[in-house]
C-alpha cells in the first residue's frame, strides 16, 4: 500500500510539473500568427490570379483561306495566292508555288516558317506579340511592318524587300542586320555574298 501511495504521489507530481511547464511556456504572439495567415492567403490569391490571367490571355488564332488554321500544318499554294489572317490583324499572303507553316501562335509570340517561295507579310504595329519568320538558315525578327520575303531553297538565296517599318535579320553572311523601309537585301549563301540597296521605297506601300 505504501508503495502504491508513493507511486500515486510521484505521478501527481509529474502531472503538476507538466501543467506548470505548459502554463509558463510563452504563447506565440497573435500578430505573428496573423501575419502567417495573411501571407498564406495572399499567396493563394496571387496563384489563383496568375492562373486566371493566363487562361484569359488572348491567343493568336489564324485562318487559312477563311478556314481555321492548325499549328505545324504545311500550307502550300498552287497557281494562286493564298492568305493567312491572324486574330491580331496581321496577315501573311503566300505567292504561287510557295509553302509555309505556323509553328507557334499564342498571346506572346508568332513563329512562321517559309519553306520555299515568297510571302508578303503585314504585321500589325499595335500587336504585343513577338513575330519571328524563318526561311532556311535565316531568321527575321519583326515589329510592326510590311515586307516581302522570298526563299529559293534549291539555290539557297534569300531576298527581303522592306515596304514599311523595320526588321532584324539573322543568319549566314548577314550576321545581325537591321533593315528599314525601302531597303532590299539579297543573300547568296553558297557564295557567302550579299547585296543591300538602301532606301528604295516600294510603289506598293
Amino acid at each position: 500500500r505504501i508503495r502504491r501511495a508513493n507511486r500515486r504521489e510521484l505521478d501527481q507530481r509529474r502531472a503538476r510539473a507538466e501543467v506548470r511547464q505548459r502554463l509558463l511556456a510563452p504563447a506565440p504572439p497573435r500578430s505573428g500568427r496573423r501575419l502567417l495567415v495573411v501571407a498564406a492567403a495572399a499567396l493563394v490569391l496571387l496563384t489563383a490570379g496568375g492562373l486566371w490571367l493566363h487562361s484569359r490571355a488572348p491567343r493568336a488564332t489564324f485562318e487559312v483561306a477563311g478556314r481555321p488554321g492548325a499549328l505545324g500544318q504545311w500550307v502550300r499554294t498552287g497557281h494562286e495566292k493564298l492568305a493567312m489572317a491572324f486574330s491580331d490583324a496581321s496577315a501573311v499572303t503566300l505567292s504561287p508555288a510557295s509553302a509555309a507553316r505556323v509553328l507557334a501562335a499564342d498571346h506572346r509570340r508568332v513563329r512562321v516558317v517559309l519553306e520555299r517561295g515568297s510571302a508578303r507579310l503585314h504585321v500589325n504595329p499595335k500587336t504585343h506579340r513577338r513575330w519571328r519568320v524563318e526561311a532556311g538558315p535565316f531568321t527575321v525578327h519583326v515589329t510592326g511592318t510590311r515586307f516581302t520575303l522570298r526563299w529559293q531553297a534549291e539555290r539557297r538565296e534569300l531576298t527581303l524587300r522592306m515596304h514599311r517599318g523595320h526588321v532584324i535579320v539573322e543568319g549566314p553572311v548577314v550576321e545581325n542586320r537591321q533593315l528599314h523601309a525601302g531597303d532590299t537585301l539579297r543573300v547568296f549563301v553558297p557564295e557567302a555574298r550579299l547585296s543591300l540597296r538602301r532606301g528604295e521605297t516600294s510603289p506598293s506601300t
